[in-house]
């Protein structure tokens, strides 16, 4: 007897999606960048919340310059919605951000979830976007990296 099944991804499955996510330019230490991120689902979804949590007040270091890390309204389907935020590491490391996107039934309750945490890796000459299944940690490597020193104000 010979068994042939498929497996379906998650995005096959779940109608809103968070389709890509971008950085420019590179995000050294101190520079203001953009954070780009595009949603969509494929069915008309009423009522969207998407939300950029860059966890600055659990004491990251990622600070929100501009741009509104929250937004509410319909999307329709198959139509990208694209948002934008500009921000600025403020130390070097790798420093995670929050992205969400969840349509909501009547009730207040999620009909569907798209949530990612991405990560900003960060040094004084360099830095990029990591995207949450691309993302590694490694304890060698983070006990290498200089400990960063405070400058008086």
């Amino acid at each position: 007897m010979f068994l042939l099944s498929a497996c379906t991804s998650p995005s096959d499955e779940i109608p809103l999606q968070i389709v890509n996510v971008s950085v420019t330019p590179e995000p050294v230490v101190g520079r203001i960048v953009t954070l780009e991120v595009q949603i969509m689902s494929t069915e008309d979804e009423a009522d969207v919340i998407f939300m950029v949590n860059t966890l600055e007040k659990e004491g990251m270091e990622i600070h929100l310059v501009s741009g509104e890390s929250e937004w509410t309204g319909p999307l329709m389907s198959n139509q990208p919605k694209i948002f934008q935020v500009s921000m600025c590491v403020s130390q070097e490391g790798s420093w995670p951000i929050e992205i969400s996107a969840a349509s909501r039934l009547s009730e207040g309750k999620n009909k569907y979830l798209a949530f990612e945490t991405i990560h900003i890796e960060s040094t004084l000459n360099s830095g990029r976007l990591i995207r949450s299944w691309e993302y590694t940690f490694s304890q060698e490597e983070a006990t290498r990296r200089p400990t960063p020193e405070a400058t008086a104000p």
